[in-house]
């Protein structure tokens, strides 16, 4: 998914996705690093990603299931909003 800054609708609907309790945690080491708390710490984490990048392009390649328990394994394409470069790494989710 190649995404622009999400309308407040947008924002809205992708943060309903998430359980009341999400916990999200970045290595201290990236500019986005740290540990996010629910859904507002979700979302202060994407405006973040916002400021940072002008392309986040996800490729999801496989889904792996076990009960509540999943990782998803992707191509992520991120173009740099400072200097315009893009970079493609894979992603474990």
């Amino acid at each position: 998914m190649e995404s622009d800054s999400p309308t407040p609708e947008q924002r809205d609907t992708m943060l309903n996705c998430f359980a009341p309790d999400v916990l999200l945690v970045q290595t201290p080491d990236l500019p986005y690093g740290g540990t996010f708390h629910g859904r507002e710490g979700f979302a202060q984490w994407s405006e973040t990603m916002n400021t940072l990048f002008d392309k986040v392009d996800v490729q999801v390649k496989t889904i792996f299931e076990d009960g509540d328990e999943v990782i998803i394994y992707s191509d992520c394409t991120l173009k740099v909003r400072k200097n315009q470069k893009e970079r493609t790494t894979e992603l474990l989710q």
